[in-house]
């Protein structure tokens, strides 16, 4: 819809609107109707949000001097295009000649000399500047939206205008980063910096191609993992200092809170958040917590304050590991216990792997339909990672978590070092699963497939309460519905790439036949 004229949208809300009033007008369905509307206000949101992002970037293109506050720490990288390295950073504050943007946008410039400008300096760039376009389904454009991130701009020169300072909260992740980069090399500073702030665009293509294969790349994403082990420490250190337990709830959330702040408010690391404090308010006040119910309304407030978050990666992947654990985890972990207690002479040892291996299988069953659309391969070596790497990464995960709070409360970062031989093995290892030709698979799915999917995943969950033989009926014919719609997109596509051939040939006969 994107694009078309705005009339075009009234379709699809017409309809929603006669399917709301008849599921309101229907006895039986009438307390699902709030789904309809939820689906409504949706719809509206993501409409609103590309309209304002499309207005806010109603500048094109521009050539010439530009005026920009440098937001964020200065990279360098190899550009592909130009076959040299190019300097790259963000800006905001964006004035274009006379006229400030509304967005803000990412610098690269051709260079391999240092520059004399650092975070917060006001600059001068002369050079082109584009503004980002959108595309279906493209996660990228909802991931600029919301970072409010509309231009790109080729810079030929940049010279720095005056000293200035970030806000005193931006200066926090950007101190860890300069820490990380400051002692160690490229490869390891980019770990650290995923791992503690999510931020992976310091980590190499290669070596996070590797880390992908491996099947640890969700580890780079500050989540559920990372989130949980942040609270948990926090309580354990209130505890022992006898803090009431209703303020430290208050006080770990307020913390987790500001951490998810210096991550950039990203949608895995709000979600984690608001999944932890939900639970953790039903503990503190003596009720049941519920994993599906926290999960809904964690996807709620945020499809609420940014509604393209839909079409996020990273909230799509984020959510649908959580609805596989959900949905999988403890039928997994039934079956596991079971195989245990028949072969397992050591029952703790085993029924530790088999929590490992059901919380593994149950993550990527969930996400890897996601994983095959946007990245079109999947990791077939996920088991052993997770298993035997992925508890090592979380230790140095919390060693690295508590020297970066040391290293910012007393100024010193030598001892971060160390992290450049604790990371060694975690390298070694992602690197030899890179070179394995069997590592992934190459894998391609539809928007249908993926929605067949996720519905499937549903449907044989514990949640749905159907008799096996109803459930495999209703399957069969969900999958035969999907087949249908795959065929009729895939003849309209056809249809239209002929009208394309058509149109081409038209024209071409036409240029003959009026050249000379």
């Amino acid at each position: 819809m994107f694009g078309l004229n705005v009339l075009f949208r009234l379709i699809p809300l017409l309809l929603l609107v006669c399917v709301f009033l008849a599921f309101v007008i229907v006895k039986k369905t009438r307390k699902f109707a709030y789904i309809i509307l939820a689906i409504a206000v949706g719809f509206m949101g993501i409409c609103a949000s590309n309209d304002v992002y499309e207005n806010e970037t109603k500048i094109g293109k521009y050539s010439g001097y530009m005026t920009a506050k440098v937001s964020s720490e200065i990279t360098t990288e190899w550009d592909s295009d130009k076959g040299k390295y190019a300097i790259s950073f963000f800006v905001e504050d964006v004035y274009a000649g006379d006229t400030k943007l509304k967005l803000d946008g990412y610098v690269t410039l051709s260079s391999e000399d240092e520059t004399d400008f650092f975070a917060g300096d006001i600059i001068r760039i002369y050079g082109d500047l584009n503004a980002y376009e959108h595309k279906a389904f493209d996660s990228f454009h909802a991931y600029d939206v919301a970072r409010k991130e509309g231009y790109r701009i080729y810079a030929s020169t940049v010279e720095k205008l005056k000293d200035g300072k970030l806000r005193p909260l931006e200066r926090v992740p950007y101190k860890i980063r300069q820490n990380f980069y400051s002692r160690l090399d490229d490869d390891t500073a980019g770990i650290c910096s995923a791992l503690i702030l999510g931020d992976k665009r310091g980590i190499d293509e290669g070596l996070y191609t590797n880390i992908a294969a491996s099947g640890l790349a969700h580890v780079l994403a500050v989540s559920g993992l990372h989130i949980s082990l942040l609270s948990s420490a926090l309580y354990l250190i209130l505890k022992k200092c006898k803090v009431n337990a209703k303020v430290s709830l208050i006080a770990v959330l307020l913390l987790t809170l500001m951490y998810c702040f210096f991550c950039g408010f990203t949608a895995s690391s709000l979600r984690a958040l608001i999944m932890t404090a939900v639970l953790n308010f039903a503990s503190a006040f003596g009720k049941k917590g519920d994993a599906l119910s926290s999960m809904s309304l964690a996807a709620a407030i945020i499809l609420l304050v940014r509604p393209t978050a839909l079409f996020e990666a990273g909230f799509l992947m984020s959510f649908s590991a959580v609805l596989g654990i959900v949905c999988y985890y403890k039928s997994f972990h039934k079956v596991g216990v079971k195989i245990i207690e028949k072969t397992s002479p050591k029952r703790h040892i085993g029924t530790w792997l088999s929590r490992s291996v059901s919380l593994s299988l149950s993550t990527n069953l969930g996400t890897y339909p996601f994983v095959a659309f946007f990245f079109e391969k999947i990791p077939v070596l996920f088991l052993l990672s997770n298993v035997i790497v992925l508890p090592y990464l979380m230790f140095i995960y919390a060693i690295l978590l508590i020297n970066t709070v040391f290293s910012l409360i007393v100024g010193w970062s030598g001892n971060l070092i160390l992290f450049k031989y604790l990371l060694y093995p975690f390298r070694l290892y992602v690197t030899a699963i890179g070179t394995l030709s069997f590592a992934t698979i190459p894998v391609t799915i539809s928007v249908v497939g993926i929605i067949l999917f996720l519905f499937l995943l549903l449907l044989m969950s514990r949640f749905i309460f159907l008799r096996r033989g109803e459930k495999l009926f209703v399957a069969i014919i969900a999958c035969t519905f999907s087949l249908v719609i795959t065929a009729v997109v895939s003849l309209a596509n056809a249809s239209n790439a002929d009208a394309d051939i058509y149109a081409q040939a038209t024209m071409t006969a036409v240029n003959l036949l009026n050249s000379p």
